[in-house]
C-alpha cells in the first residue's frame, strides 16, 4: 500500500496547484467531504485535523495534508513500514505573504488600504511562527519507519521547470505522466491556468505598508 501526500510549510506554498497538476498527470486525488467543497482554494484538500480516516481508504490516491498549525499531518495513523510518500513544498515566507494579500484583496474587494489591513489583522497570519512549526513537523516526519521518503522542491523550480520536477516525481515512485502534470505550473505562468490570474492587485506602497503590518504589527 502506498499513499502519497502533499505538504509544504503552508498556506500560498503552492500546494492546490500541485494537487491539480497531479490529477492532471493521471493520479487519483482523495476529497475530504467533510471540509469546504465549495472553497475554490481548498477544494482538494484532506486536512484531517480531527482524526484520519482508514489509511486503506486511501490506497494509491494523493492527499493534501498541511503540517501544524494549519493541519493534521503529524496526526496520520501509524502504517506499514515504507506507506507514506511526500512532496514537501518549500515557498519563502515573503512571497507567501504577498500572495496572500493578493488573494486577500481578490476575495473581498477592499474598498481601500485601512479596511485591508483591519481585515489582514484579524486573520493574525504570522508566516513566521507557521513555518518554524512546519519545519519542526517535516522533521518528525522524516524520522518515522511508515514514511518511504519526502522530497522536498520549492515553488519556484515547480513553476520554472514543472517538466523536470515532475520528472523527478515519476522517476521516484509516483504514478504520474509528467507532460500532462507539467501542463498546470505552466499554465499558471501564463495566466490561462485554474490557479492563475484574478488575484488583485496592490500598489507598491500597499505592499510595503503590509509588509510593515507582518513585521512591526503597527496599528
Amino acid at each position: 500500500m502506498t499513499i502519497y501526500i502533499v505538504s509544504g510549510v503552508g498556506a500560498r506554498c503552492g500546494s492546490t496547484m500541485v494537487m491539480k497538476a497531479l490529477g492532471k498527470g493521471g493520479m487519483k486525488l482523495a476529497y475530504d467531504k467533510s471540509t469546504r467543497q465549495n472553497d475554490m482554494e481548498f477544494s482538494l484538500s484532506v486536512q484531517w485535523s480531527a482524526g484520519f480516516p482508514h489509511v486503506d481508504q486511501f490506497d494509491g490516491h494523493v492527499v493534501k495534508i498541511f503540517p501544524p498549525p494549519w493541519g493534521g499531518l503529524l496526526k496520520i495513523p501509524g502504517a506499514d513500514p515504507q506507506t507514506y510518500k511526500i512532496l514537501w513544498i518549500d515557498r519563502p515566507a515573503e512571497e507567501r505573504w504577498e500572495s496572500f494579500l493578493k488573494l486577500q484583496n481578490r476575495l473581498w474587494k477592499f474598498k481601500n488600504l485601512t479596511e485591508m489591513h483591519q481585515e489582514i489583522k484579524k486573520s493574525n497570519m504570522d508566516f513566521d511562527y507557521f513555518d518554524d512549526r512546519a519545519r519542526e513537523a517535516l522533521g518528525i516526519m522524516q524520522r518515522r519507519m511508515d514514511v518511504a521518503d519526502i522530497t522536498i522542491m520549492d515553488y519556484s523550480d515547480i513553476v520554472n521547470e514543472p517538466l523536470e520536477m515532475f520528472d523527478y516525481l515519476a522517476d521516484h515512485g509516483w504514478p504520474v505522466t509528467p507532460l500532462l502534470a507539467a501542463a498546470v505550473p505552466k499554465k499558471s505562468i501564463t495566466g490561462t491556468g485554474q490557479m492563475a490570474g484574478g488575484e488583485g492587485d496592490f500598489s507598491v506602497a500597499e505592499l510595503a505598508t503590509a509588509q510593515d503590518l507582518k513585521k512591526n504589527r503597527i496599528t
